[in-house]
């Protein structure tokens, strides 16, 4: 039986027969068990190069040489890495066992490995790059372990040897369980295609059919399809190249959809100042080329702002961490929290309070012209569809996100999901119906026109 003396911060090399199993205690308390299979993995290579195995234990108290973008909070910030050979071992049937201790940790924990970005290096290729560099290039991935907790330490199960970890759940008030958060993935992805499909299609009419005799009303509900069209397809490209893509191509994906999601929201803005001059400032106005100044600020402000973002460095790969070991998902997006807060929260705040004051005014305005004159029957289904097609404009169900939490944090999830996701198709319903209403009028004065602007 062989003992080992662990050293903190070093490397300790030892010999052993590939007849042994190995099971050692480190100076903090944990454990870790190498099984035969691995070192009758690592027989072969050892008669090809005339050479003894040996197991190299290296404890890290710091995480500063496993920087990654994503700023992991690792558990007492300790790093077990288990090799033998210099080549690397994978797909074990008898899996490595590695016990973190800890002190009462109440929060849950992944069982992570150190993912090299050239997965199938070897050992000997690893050491030489960090030789270079100081730091070993990668990101953390919870492939091939599992997790157990017990009350004074996390065990992790892995099938293959690397650097491993404990990667700690951050404690937010939203903690979705594996099967809502794929349920919930699998209908924004689906609504997310829908979504981008509708608006293109919407694009594609105005420019074929609907821009000769549109009313300024329909070419800003246009634009507001073209920011839906842009968010939705960049979303989609951001989950998918993530953690495939270079660090370069997730910065630029990071600050494409920021830039769409703040278009989205600049041009509901818009669309809420458009129903204000619609319905307060009826006569007597003229705004010179209103559209473009219009366009200016819907495409222009959010530009000034990803700018200011992308000189500060604060996009790349960010990790959506959900209940469980499985259930994280990558995308290309904000670094930064203070960043998100700002640009997005409070951004949105503001918008939704004045979008939510002109549907207050359209209402109001509504009930006085049912008072001034008769309606026919059916005229109150009208109103309230009219009242739904303006805040789905106006974009209020994104406030909704305000209102998830406690026991209405799950209904409120699939509700945000699905009208948020599905808004372009939305719109491209409401669209068909005010083109529609404007050709059956003969000219493009129809409802929600203005010829002075």
């Amino acid at each position: 039986m062989v003992h080992f003396l662990a050293v903190e911060n070093k490397a300790v090399d030892l010999f052993i027969t590939p007849d042994y199993e190995f099971k050692e205690n480190g100076t903090e308390g944990h454990e870790v068990y190498v099984p035969v299979e691995v070192f009758h993995k690592a027989s072969e290579h050892m008669k090809q190069a005339k050479t003894s195995n040996w197991v190299v234990i290296t404890v890290f108290n710091d995480t500063l040489l496993f920087q990654n973008s994503e700023q992991d909070e690792i558990l007492e910030n300790t790093v077990i890495g288990v090799t033998v050979g210099s080549d690397p071992i994978l797909n074990l049937t008898d899996r490595v066992r590695v016990a973190f201790k800890h002190n009462n940790e109440t929060r849950n924990g992944s069982c992570v490995y150190w993912e090299e970005d050239d997965d199938d290096a070897s050992y000997e290729d690893v050491t030489t790059k960090y030789n270079a560099t100081m730091e070993f290039a990668g990101n953390w991935s919870e492939k091939g372990c599992e997790t157990n907790k017990t009350n004074n330490a996390f065990i992790c199960n892995c099938n293959h040897l690397s650097f491993f970890a404990i990667l700690m759940k951050a404690e937010t008030p939203h903690s979705l369980d594996e099967t809502n958060t794929q349920a919930l993935q699998y209908i924004t992805y689906i609504a997310s295609g829908s979504s981008a499909l509708f608006t293109a299609i919407t694009i594609a009419l105005y420019f074929l059919f609907w821009k000769r005799r549109a009313e300024k009303s329909l070419a800003v509900h246009v634009h507001l399809s073209g920011s839906l069209f842009l968010l939705h397809l960049l979303f989609l490209l951001s989950v998918a190249l993530a953690q495939g893509s270079s660090e370069g191509l997730c910065l630029a994906l990071g600050l494409l959809l920021h830039w769409a999601l703040l278009c989205c929201f600049t041009w509901m803005a818009i669309e809420g100042f458009h129903l204000y001059m619609l319905l307060v400032k009826v006569y007597n106005i003229y705004v010179h080329r209103y559209l473009l100044k219009l366009s200016f600020v819907g495409w222009g402000v959010p530009l000034v702002v990803v700018t200011a973002c992308a000189a500060a460095q604060k996009y790349g790969r960010y990790r959506i961490q959900g209940e469980g070991a499985l259930n994280s998902t990558y995308m290309c997006w904000i670094q930064d929290r203070t960043v998100n807060y700002v640009t997005i929260t409070a951004y949105f705040g503001m918008i939704f309070l004045f979008n939510a004051v002109m549907l207050g005014i359209a209402v109001v305005k509504m009930r006085r012209l049912r008072r001034s004159r008769m309606h026919r029957e059916g005229s109150w289904w009208k109103d309230c569809m009219t009242v739904l097609g303006l805040g789905c404009v106006l974009g209020l169900p994104w406030a909704l996100a305000f209102f998830a939490y406690g026991p209405l944090e799950l209904p409120v999830f699939y509700i945000f999901t699905i009208l948020n996701s599905f808004q372009g198709l939305f719109l491209f319903l409401c669209l068909l119906a005010l083109a529609r209403q404007s050709y059956k009028d003969g000219s493009s004065s129809g409802p929600g026109s203005s010829a002075h602007t």
